[in-house]
């Protein structure tokens, strides 16, 4: 697949997908059957920039009769501001001639003669240089105009002065040498052609064109300075009256009207039609024929994508439809825009592929990339203001005054755009960020947005649309990497290793809600490898890297339970699977991961009915594996982080049993691990406004583990030990000065 879609204009009629090849011909053929006449024929074709002047004008020339008709293009933008654009166009047409041994060679020798003494003639910039360099002169001789008389009269005077007059000479010479060369150069042409003057050089030249027709093509007019605008028509102007002879110009009208000087209360439109004798507008290419150009292009470029990215986004041809009616293809006005997109479509989509995984859904970058195209205001914008777009995901929750804030900050954003975006896309651009975000107009957030990696599903997701890296910068965790991990999901070594590695650089957070984004929107997994993947899902809750968790977020634990969860909802059903469950629980080196889990089955299962449910009996009979696990490993239980989750859960599931109870009051026998177990429930806290930090202790987790009372005893008792006091003041002072407060979970109630 070629990188880029040249946007050269097309040269045969086999390119012809717009259907223009009639209306050239019949433009040929009125060319071809013009009678010639004694002055030119200028023909405008009117177009604007990038609607396909030049491909009209290739494709006219192919049914030129060249054997009758001499075509000469001349392509002034070529040589605009290096060079004298007549100088350029005579010599053009001397060699669109032939040159000096063609069959035309009397009409080149004639040219020839005529451009050496166009070149003579002095033009006004030069005379300006003179007149310029001489007040210089005379500033140098400190000579003003007034006293240049009086100088003249006191000449032999000033002669005297021989040496000053010498120097101040010299330099005179040096400024205006180029016009005494162009002197020099007219008296030996004028020696020459003593006979002839350029206007009658130009009737030598008419008479020699009767025999022969000439077609002087133009284009690209309306790229030019307004400078050489004005000098092009002059040209034209100038020389309209050879014979036999026709101009074809191409412009667009509007640039060439406003570039043309206004004389004598003559506006450029006025000017352009005392040249212009026939004119004609390009041929309107209707909506319909350039969007479904682009439409075929587009999904060559999405067809071209490597492994399976076609069929899993556009199976389905719905929501690119969508998308692409919505307001997307009314940014396209030309064929010149829809290349221009295709190229920027086609480099940048590719940025965001690997190994055949694509970092975004396709269907949603190709909108983004319209704006970065056609509007980069409002693409810049969206790019540090994408908050925006995920208010009514943030505001679910809110009350009346959150829904009233929301819609104001719609009316901002709409207020925003409106000054950003070019007044003929406003609409198109609105209809295509309600495709894109549909939360936006609905107010509300549907979690299926998260599927086929909608850019209105995630804040995450959304950079990655805007940095061109896989998962939006250099941090974030992308699709690909998730991939890795799928590969090598039936090595438990292999998988655990990886897993370790977002460990070490404090991303596994990132990793696993990603994961779990990919576990929920595709079949990524294989299914043989589910009873692997949970068993190094569980021993990835042992060192966990601590995390602040942000208001609403979810916890690393939450992710991870809720990852093997999804991976048993994948399976169908637990009644084959329940060994394999087992065996995981069996296997793994965490005592916290299969409570946490379970315990995440207790609460998240009663939520919905949407929720695969596990039969009561497997659930007790994993609970029993659990504290089996626990009592294997008591000694071990004060090291864990958990520790007082594990011990609650411990006693709720075990009805507080004899193994209990004998674990707590060994506890409570030994100072040492009585201790360690008590500075378990202190908290810091931050104070008020964030001016520092101050203990707390955990009642309400105590009361779930053992009785309050006789914890309080205990400390009176130690606090009687004058050097276990001194030792463990500040827990035994922080649990004495709040036992007796009320220790409800609320309160104030």
């Amino acid at each position: 697949m070629d990188i880029f879609i040249q946007d050269n204009p097309i040269e045969s009629s086999n390119e012809d997908f717009l259907g223009r090849d009639t209306y050239t011909k019949k433009l040929a053929k009125d060319i071809n059957e013009w009678k010639g006449g004694d002055t030119a024929l200028v023909i405008a074709l009117y177009g604007e920039w990038g609607s396909g002047k030049s491909s009209l004008i290739n494709l006219t020339l192919n049914d030129i009769d060249k054997k009758n008709i001499n075509v000469i293009q001349f392509n002034p933008w070529v040589f605009s501001e290096t060079d004298n654009l007549l100088n350029r166009f005579i010599r053009e047409l001397m060699i669109g001639l032939g040159g000096k041994i063609g069959p035309n060679k009397d009409i080149v020798k004639k040219l020839e003669y005529y451009l050496e003494l166009l070149a003579i003639v002095p033009q006004k910039t030069e005379l300006k240089t003179v007149l310029n360099n001489g007040i210089l002169i005379l500033a140098l001789l400190g000579i003003t105009v007034p006293q240049t008389i009086q100088f003249i009269t006191r000449f032999p005077e000033i002669l005297g002065k021989g040496l000053q007059a010498g120097v101040i000479l010299c330099f005179s010479i040096i400024l205006i040498h180029h016009i005494v060369i162009k002197i020099v150069s007219f008296l030996r042409v004028s020696s020459r052609y003593s006979e002839k003057s350029v206007s009658g050089l130009k009737r030598e030249i008419k008479k020699l064109l009767k025999n022969k027709k000439l077609l002087i093509i133009i284009d690209d007019i309306d790229r030019l300075t307004k400078q050489e605008i004005r000098q092009i028509f002059k040209i034209i102007r100038v020389n309209a009256d050879f014979s036999n002879t026709m101009y074809l110009l191409a412009f667009d009208r509007d640039v060439v009207e406003k570039n043309l000087e206004v004389q004598d209360n003559i506006s450029g439109r006025d000017y352009l039609e005392k040249i212009v004798q026939v004119n004609f507008t390009l041929p309107i290419i209707s909506n319909d024929k350039i969007h479904n150009y682009l439409w075929e292009e587009m999904l060559v470029i999405f067809h071209s994508l490597p492994g399976q990215i076609y069929d899993d986004y556009f199976n389905d041809m719905s929501y690119f439809s969508s998308i692409f009616d919505s307001g997307f293809k009314g940014f396209f006005r030309t064929i010149r825009d829809v290349k221009r997109y295709l190229n920027s479509l086609k480099f940048n989509i590719s940025h965001l592929v690997q190994d055949n995984i694509i970092e975004v859904n396709p269907i949603d970058f190709s909108a983004i990339e319209v704006l970065r195209v056609f509007e980069p205001q409002c693409y810049s914008f969206m790019v540090t203001s994408k908050n925006i777009f995920f208010l009514a995901k943030m505001s679910l929750s809110q009350n009346e005054n959150g829904h009233s804030l929301y819609k104001e900050h719609i009316k901002f954003v709409d207020k925003y755009f409106d000054k950003l975006v070019n007044e003929k896309n406003k609409a198109h651009l609105g209809k295509l960020l309600f495709e894109l975000f549909p939360q936006i107009k609905e107010h509300h957030y549907f979690h299926g947005y998260n599927q086929r990696l909608r850019i209105c599903s995630d804040e995450t997701l959304f950079d990655s649309y805007f940095n061109f890296i896989p998962g939006g910068s250099e941090e974030e965790i992308g699709v690909f990497e998730i991939h890795q991990a799928s590969i090598i999901s039936g090595d438990y070594i292999l998988l655990s290793q990886f897993l370790e590695k977002y460990k070490r650089n404090n991303s596994f957070y990132k990793f696993s809600k990603k994961m779990l984004n990919a576990l929920v929107e595709s079949d990524m997994f294989e299914e043989k490898h589910f009873g692997n993947i949970i068993h190094v899902l569980l021993d990835s809750f042992v060192d966990i890297p601590q995390r602040n968790i942000v208001s609403f977020e979810a916890s690393v634990d939450f992710i991870l339970s809720s990852l093997i969860y999804e991976f048993l909802k994948k399976k169908g059903g637990f009644d084959g699977d329940f060994q394999e469950l087992k065996n995981a629980f069996d296997k793994t080196k965490s005592i916290y991961a299969p409570i946490c889990f379970l315990d995440f089955i207790d609460k998240y299962e009663k939520l919905s009915d949407s929720y695969l449910r596990i039969p009561i009996e497997m659930v007790r009979e994993l609970k029993w594996l659990s504290i089996k696990k626990i009592c294997s490993r008591k000694h071990a239980l004060l090291k864990e982080k958990n520790t007082i989750f594990i011990l609650a859960c411990w006693r709720k599931w075990d009805n507080a049993s004899e193994d209990y109870k004998q674990y707590i009051c060994g506890l409570l026998d030994d100072n040492g691990s009585f201790f360690e177990f008590l500075y378990k429930f202190k908290i810091e806290d931050v104070e008020l406004f964030g001016s520092g930090t101050y203990g707390k202790f955990n009642f309400y987790s105590l009361i779930e583990i053992y009785d309050l009372e006789s914890i309080k005893q205990k400390i009176i008792a130690l606090k009687e030990n004058e050097i276990i006091y001194a030792m463990h003041k500040s827990i035994i002072d922080l649990f004495l000065e709040n036992c007796d407060k009320n220790h409800s979970v609320f309160p104030e109630l």
